[in-house]
């Protein structure tokens, strides 16, 4: 579980296991003053938005200077969400698909 105040360049890992906290953990993160809407993606990845613009850091907090969201408009809000595909394979095994 990760924990972070907006404005705050520290971030706290908690380690779950069955419901109970094995580990806390604080990390800084390197380079921002005041980071907002922080989310996590994947291997832990973590971004934020900064300034007004959005920034990367690795799962231990340094900053990825070469992020494809480096630079990007971010605000006090932030939604990253994983791609998905609505695709339902019992639909489209149907040969009536095919009739195009």
């Amino acid at each position: 579980m990760i924990i972070h105040v907006d404005g705050s360049p520290r971030v706290s890992r908690a380690l779950l296991q069955d419901g109970k906290v094995l580990q806390v953990t604080t990390i800084t993160l390197e380079g921002v003053r005041g980071p907002q809407a922080l989310s996590v993606g994947d291997n832990g990845r973590l971004l934020a938005s900064e300034g007004g613009q959005l920034v990367e850091f690795d799962a231990q907090g340094r900053l990825n200077s070469e992020s494809i969201f480096r630079g990007l408009p971010g605000g006090s809000r932030l939604d990253v969400r994983r791609s998905f595909d609505n695709s339902d394979p019992r639909r489209d095994s149907d040969p009536n698909l095919r009739n195009g």
